[in-house]
């Protein structure tokens, strides 16, 4: 998964729990030249994932959810590595104003738990059914993606697949709920 990564080619990768998906993209985040960005569906594991990097001295880390808007001035002075964000963030004016401005800071895209865009996107959760559209309309063409899940039937992975598609096809009508 990093090597493919590292070799700017977008990948799904399976693996199951406790396995490193979270060391994939952190590792890959490190490694790449810009910042990533990681979508993170639960307000916790991104507030874990946030302090266990801090705790590593690794602090050129920021996160954007309903309640938290990190050190946005990493990113405006270009040393962040990595943003982690709720897919929900794309719903909102001032952030996607705010990624706009900084869209070539990033070349990786990382969707942690990417099995939600198909199993909660359907259902309850269309702020991950709009995901690839956003991203496709809001950063350049040449970012790559790292989906990794632990669970994924193959009809949730033909799922994934479809929306990695959709991403590279290059959006360009919003997508907006109230800011």
């Amino acid at each position: 998964i990093i090597v493919n990564c590292l070799n700017r080619q977008s990948v799904i990768g399976l693996l199951p729990t406790s396995a490193g998906k979270s060391l994939c993209y952190q590792m890959s985040a490190m490694l790449v030249p810009s910042a990533s960005l990681v979508v993170c569906p639960l307000k916790s594991l991104m507030e874990d994932q946030y302090n266990n990097l801090c705790e590593y001295g690794i602090t050129n880390v920021m996160y954007y959810n309903s309640s938290n808007k990190s050190k946005s001035d990493l990113l405006e002075n270009n040393r962040s590595i990595m943003s982690l964000i709720s897919p929900e963030r794309f719903f909102s004016v001032s952030f996607t104003d705010f990624l706009t401005k900084y869209a070539n800071n990033f070349s990786l895209i990382a969707i942690d738990e990417v099995h939600c865009l198909s199993e909660w996107g359907h259902d309850f959760r269309t702020s991950y059914l709009c995901l690839s559209h956003n991203l496709g309309r809001l950063l350049p063409s040449d970012t790559f993606l790292m989906a990794l899940t632990g669970t994924a039937s193959h009809s949730v992975f033909r799922d994934i697949e479809n929306e990695f598609y959709y991403f590279k096809k290059k959006a360009t009508k919003a997508i907006y709920a109230n800011d």
